[in-house]
């Protein structure tokens, strides 16, 4: 709980960007903690988890909190003009997610290596 609690605070004061890792964070986080034994692997492997698990649920298309985002967003779309958004609509609505991902991930990856690295 104080887990989630901070990450929502992290969101809220969006530090979180400076405080994010992305792949090479979590490469470089994974050596130190096999350095430290295997207590210390599991507990960041429960943290990555725990993690994904509370980013998956985000209202980002392409995440399952988009999908749960869009349900109800179809329904009022059926309400109103009798039918449910287009698959072409969807496709749009779920490759922008995706690109949402990507750019993020690209950026996170960025600042791991200039905070890893230097420069």
């Amino acid at each position: 709980w104080d887990m989630l609690r901070e990450f929502v605070r992290g969101i809220a004061q969006r530090t979180i960007i400076h405080d994010a890792g992305g792949p090479v964070m979590i490469g470089k986080l994974t050596h130190e903690a096999t350095q430290e034994g295997p207590v210390w692997v599991v507990f960041l492997l429960a943290m990555l988890s725990i993690n994904l698990g509370i980013v998956n649920l985000l209202p980002i298309p392409v995440l399952d909190g988009g999908h749960l985002m869009l349900i109800p967003v179809d329904a009022i779309h059926r309400a109103i003009r009798k039918r449910g958004l287009s698959a072409q609509t969807m496709m749009g609505i779920q490759i922008t997610g995706l690109a949402f991902i990507v750019t993020i991930f690209v950026l996170l990856t960025y600042h791991d290596i200039r905070r890893i690295y230097g420069g």
